[in-house]
């Protein structure tokens, strides 16, 4: 299971910076991924633009340029056959893999591919007296540093394979050495600028993904306890709906208030209030470990949470267990109605695929709520209409493990 990023690390990372294009682990296994999915568009336009070119190149060669038989059989099998069918692979690629998990390989292949034709195509050019004229190593370096989904390091690692290949061909077919110094210093400019547009390209990259990660995490979750806010709850809860339907499993909703919070937050005031929410919120937390559970504070004094595949048996001690942990913070409440602060539940049991929406069990599970509250405070009621569409048995309570 993928350890889960938190609000700490996206901004303890953005603090440090990323000049060096490297997170820490936790982030840039997640970066990775994500630089993934940005890139799958960017490798959709490179697919484009290189079959554009080609037929270009193709046109020009037969049409314009018109070489020896002996050159354009070799042109018109990296043109006109490799090439296209690279790019098929590639597309073929982008549609089945959807993870894109080794886009990096497929790319450093065809990368590694364009070098040795271009290479090839310099070497029979030379042999029968011609100049190869195509810019085709600069093509190839901006498309390695920016359309191809490598990353500025892999792609440089790339750029200096391909400027071996350069200086080998170039020695073995014999090249002036003008214009040998001419070629070298053409590729080490484009070179050069394609890895700094590359570089930048990275960079901003990884500034928006921690940007993106920040603004979630904000728009999901409750500033002041760090639980999920009602919108975050509604999105995670959508998962656990999802998964009990497809498993035909139940799911609990619990609903807890403060018992006697205005006063408490009247006399001692709003600090102290704060520091309250936030220590019965760390409670919750505790209570919600598993990856389909969550927890989220409703507004003001009120907190909710969902457990997955929890029958009402295990639900009521869940919920009683929180209860309890919460009085046993000792939290003094200055008001005479109280000791100690404590809180009320209300507990309802449901299974999704009967049609019931978290919207409905939050609310009978409120109803529970009120209904301890008027027995007294400080306990946990389960709701009257307890609905599930297959037997309790079925559910496993695995929360309480």
């Amino acid at each position: 299971m993928k350890s889960k990023i938190s609000i700490e690390d996206l901004e303890a990372q953005r603090a440090r910076g990323h000049y060096r294009l490297a997170f820490v682990p936790q982030l840039e296994n997640a970066f990775r991924a994500y630089y993934l999915r940005f890139m799958r568009r960017h490798v959709m336009a490179a697919q484009i633009a290189a079959t554009a070119l080609s037929l270009l190149a193709v046109f020009l060669e037969l049409v314009v340029v018109r070489p020896p038989h002996t050159a354009e059989l070799p042109f018109l099998a990296v043109f006109a056959v490799g090439l296209p069918l690279t790019i098929a692979a590639s597309a073929v690629y982008l549609r089945v893999n959807q993870s894109l998990r080794w886009l990096p390989v497929v790319s450093s292949g065809v990368i590694l591919g364009a070098f040795a034709a271009t290479f090839y195509l310099e070497a029979v050019y030379a042999q029968l007296g011609l100049e190869y004229r195509y810019q085709t190593t600069t093509f190839v370096l901006i498309f390695a540093f920016l359309l191809l989904g490598l990353r500025y390091f892999q792609a440089h690692v790339l750029a200096f394979v391909g400027l071996a290949g350069l200086v080998t061909t170039y020695w073995l077919i014999e090249l002036p050495a003008a214009l040998f110094a001419q070629k070298l210093y053409n590729y080490i400019a484009v070179a050069t600028l394609a890895s700094t547009a590359g570089y930048l390209q990275e960079y901003i990259v990884r500034s928006n993904f921690l940007d993106r990660g920040i603004r979630r995490h904000q728009a999901l979750h409750d500033g002041l306890t760090g639980l999920l806010n009602r919108h975050g709850l509604d999105v995670h809860s959508d998962k656990t709906w999802r998964h009990a339907r497809r498993h035909r499993t139940v799911v609990a909703v619990a609903v807890f208030d403060i018992d006697w919070f205005k006063p408490y937050n009247d006399e001692l005031g709003h600090p102290a209030g704060d520091a309250c929410l936030s220590r019965v919120g760390a409670c919750l937390l505790q209570h919600t470990r598993r990856p389909l559970d969550s927890a989220a504070r409703l507004g003001g004094e009120e907190f909710a949470v969902v457990w997955y595949e929890v029958n009402e048996q295990s639900a009521m001690k869940l919920a009683n267990r929180f209860r309890m942990a919460v009085e046993a913070l000792r939290i003094e409440h200055p008001a005479p109605c109280a000791e100690y602060v404590t809180v009320s539940g209300g507990v309802t049991v449901l299974a999704p695929a009967s049609g019931r929406s978290l919207n409905a069990a939050i609310l009978a599970a409120d109803t529970a709520l009120y209904e301890a509250k008027r027995n007294g405070r400080n306990r946990v009621h389960l709701a009257a209409d307890v609905v599930r569409e297959w037997p309790v048995e079925s559910a496993t309570g695995g929360a309480e493990a």
